[in-house]
């Protein structure tokens, strides 16, 4: 829904990168203080109702998450193919 409104000039919004990514690049949207963004990672949070109904299938969407996330985050990173402003 933010995205959406971003693209239809509602306003500013903050979003993860890979969220906008595309939007950058055909110039649909425009990255607002390039040089004063915080380089620090967000944290990102699994949340799921205890562990007694706690599926295989679960399971490993979880390991999934700590595998994608954990450590090198490079890949997730796109910002050499955005255009500056």
């Amino acid at each position: 829904m933010l995205l959406e409104l971003a693209r239809a000039d509602v306003g500013v919004v903050r979003l993860a990168e890979f969220h906008v990514v595309e939007d950058l690049v055909q110039g649909r949207l425009v990255e607002l203080f390039p040089d004063h963004q915080s380089l620090d990672e967000l944290p990102l949070y699994a949340v799921y109702h205890g562990r007694r109904h706690f599926s295989r299938r679960l399971r490993v969407f979880l390991d999934f998450l700590d595998a994608s996330f954990a450590g090198d985050l490079s890949r997730w990173r796109r910002r050499r193919t955005m255009p500056r402003v």
